[in-house]
């Protein structure tokens, strides 16, 4: 799983490297490479951000089936009393 921590890592070390670079055309190389590393955090959160969504959904489905197990119970448990009365 991609984390949106694992994505900021990946930036800060792509600014570490292009500081250290010795690249004669480095303030270009520079912009080119944040620009590029941008679009891959920003693909990272886009990723984590439908991760989530699909989470939530998962448990939404189980809630409701849950919900779904636990009223039938209670009708089960409403029509035994009825019948005792």
């Amino acid at each position: 799983m991609v984390t949106l921590q694992k994505a900021k890592q990946d930036i800060e070390q792509a600014k570490t490297d292009m500081l250290t670079s010795k690249d004669g055309d480095f303030f270009e190389n520079l912009f080119d490479y944040f620009h590029e590393d941008e679009s891959i955090a920003s693909y990272h959160l886009d990723e984590c951000i439908q991760e989530a969504r699909a989470s939530i959904a998962d448990y939404e489905e189980t809630w409701k089936k849950q919900k779904a197990k636990e009223d039938e119970l209670l009708d089960s448990l409403a029509k035994l009393v009825k019948k005792k009365s």
